[in-house]
């Protein structure tokens, strides 16, 4: 009778999804049913798991709980994936209460009646398979021992390879070393022809350039030429019953602490009656010209006088042309600032074009450039507008000489150089790369007409070794015998230690084999950095006016 289902066990519980719900959720729900047969009602309006993961899992929790599940769904997918697990769908719950339901797949497994006849005994199989098992033994264990070797072997020649080519070192020393500051001063001499390395005097150029500019700002003074007063429309109210009668300049007046007043430009006439209304014009009183008298519609709310109790007032519409007439205006300021900006940018602009034509070698003493004794006229200096003038913007054309010296940097630094070189210690020499020359300084005009300046130099002086005979000494040393090699060396700081960096960390402390292996880096111990000052020499910003210079045009002539 174990084929025969009770009522009880046919019993179906419906499970009825939502868009959206999800595995744990029905799960959840599954937890009352162990035992029963659950039917899973999809939504009719959207979906949900529509994944095949989805469906395993809720497969393996009905398996779990001994619950044989169905669904009823319309959803394309949901039906493929069921029937790719043995998992029975119907079209409506009418249809899967009367229909027959699949178990789902499960483990599959021949039944003994199903072996085939022919199929030999695992006793007959036994003296085969001992044959078999041993010639395989034998073989896995020689293919083991000879692949052990392989590797032995490998390892062995990759080791050693890597104990030769894998370690590196860089060592630092300090060479014995002195810094050498020298400040000299030079002579540029226009008349002079040659570099005079004995007296110091280096040739010098005059450079001439006419030059023009155009330069505005805008003006910064302002007038005031007139006031309008507001004008408006207010409305009185009559609460009271008898008649009215307002007159002209009748004060009315904004509320808060800073009251607008208005008067009436007329007589205003109520009717007798409470909530009669008329209209009167009104505008600004003398103190309250100008924009002020400007005021938003409702704001106009009180009378001053003997009506303040019978009428009330108020303005339906915002007050208009209040305005104050202010105009821009060009101060003697503003002419100043004018011309001293476009001082400054002639002098650049001369700069500029001066730079342009200059021969090689040749710079600029930026000191000075200025504009000559005579180089500027009066009919060269033209301004838009006078003192007075209503503007919003000044413009000035000007042009002018200016003038500037020049000279030959290499000479300059020809000069500088024999200085540091005199000064310099015996038994060292200039490590080129540490030579600098400062700026040429402040200038002065002797009673030769000769420009004198100071111009400064540095340089380290160091001593010399050979980097690559040092390697190869210090090769596969070690690090206490590879201190004495380089302490030993010449042109080496025997006071300062030299430092070691050795990798990889297995290695020791003992320096690569390969001498190419070894970076040598030197550092010059307790010496200051020297910056480097670069020979092209700019108009310092602090000559140029801070001033607004919205526009500019500018041309040269030389």
């Amino acid at each position: 009778m174990t084929g025969t289902k009770t009522p009880v066990e046919r019993q179906i519980q419906y499970i009825q999804l939502d868009q959206g719900d999800d595995v744990p959720l029905v799960r959840d729900r599954m937890s009352f049913l162990r035992g029963k047969r659950a039917l899973i009602i999809w939504p009719e309006r959207g979906t949900a798991l529509t994944r095949k993961l989805d469906l395993v899992m809720v497969q393996r929790e009905a398996r779990r709980r001994a619950v044989q599940i169905a669904f009823v769904t319309h959803d394309a997918e949901v039906i493929k994936n069921a029937r790719e697990l043995g998992i029975s769908t119907f079209e409506t719950i009418r249809e899967a209460e009367r229909g027959r339901w699949k178990r789902g797949w499960g483990k599959v497994a021949a039944k003994r009646y199903q072996k085939p006849a022919q199929e030999p005994e695992p006793e007959q199989l036994k003296p085969l398979a001992s044959r078999i098992t041993n010639q395989n033994q034998r073989s896995r264990i020689r293919s083991f021992l000879e692949r052990i070797i392989v590797l032995v072997v490998l390892f062995g020649v990759v080791g050693g390879v890597a104990y030769i080519v894998m370690p590196y070192a860089t060592v630092t020393v300090a060479l014995a070393t002195q810094q050498v500051d020298i400040d000299v001063t030079i002579y540029a001499d226009p008349t002079a022809q040659n570099i005079d390395v004995e007296n110091r005097v280096i040739p010098a150029t005059r450079l001439p350039a006419t030059v023009q500019t155009a330069v505005s700002i805008p003006t910064t003074g302002t007038q005031q030429l007139g006031t309008t007063q507001a004008i408006g429309i207010v409305t009185f109210t009559n609460n009271t019953s008898e008649r009215i009668i307002i007159p002209e300049g009748t004060i009315v007046q904004t509320s808060g602490d800073s009251p607008v007043e208005f008067e009436t430009t007329g007589d205003a006439n109520l009717s007798p009656g409470n909530g009669q209304t008329t209209n009167a014009g009104v505008t600004a009183t003398d103190d309250f010209v100008g924009e002020i008298g400007n005021v938003e519609a409702g704001q106009i709310n009180t009378i001053i006088g003997e009506f303040a109790q019978q009428v009330s007032v108020s303005n339906a519409s915002a007050t208009t042309n209040g305005d104050t007439q202010v105009f821009q205006v060009v101060t003697q300021s503003d002419q100043d600032n004018l011309l001293a900006q476009a001082r400054a940018q002639l002098q650049n602009i001369a700069y500029q074009e001066m730079k342009r034509n200059l021969a090689p070698n040749q710079q600029i003493i930026v000191s000075t450039i200025r504009i000559a004794a005579d180089g500027e006229r009066s009919d060269w200096t033209n301004f838009s507008h006078n003192v007075g003038d209503a503007t919003d913007s000044l413009t000035l054309r000007m042009q002018a000489i200016v003038e500037a010296i020049s000279v030959d940097t290499v000479h300059a630094q020809q000069i500088v150089f024999t200085a540091l070189s005199g000064a310099k210690p015996r038994g060292l020499v200039f490590d080129t790369n540490s030579i600098t020359y400062e700026q040429p300084g402040s200038y002065t005009v002797d009673e030769n007409g000769r420009i004198a300046f100071s111009m400064g130099g540095h340089a380290i002086a160091a001593g010399q070794f050979e980097p690559g005979q040092l390697q190869e000494q210090i090769a596969h040393q070690s690090v206490e015998d590879a201190t004495r090699i380089i302490e030993a060396a010449p042109g080496i700081d025997s006071n300062t230690a030299p430092t070691f960096i050795i990798g990889p960390e297995w290695y020791g402390d003992r320096l690569p084999m390969l001498p190419i292996r070894i970076t040598i880096s030197t550092t010059t111990a307790n010496t200051p950095n020297i910056e480097a000052v670069t020979p092209e020499m700019e108009i310092p910003a602090t000559e140029i006016p801070a001033t607004e210079t919205p526009t500019e045009e500018a041309s040269t002539t030389q």
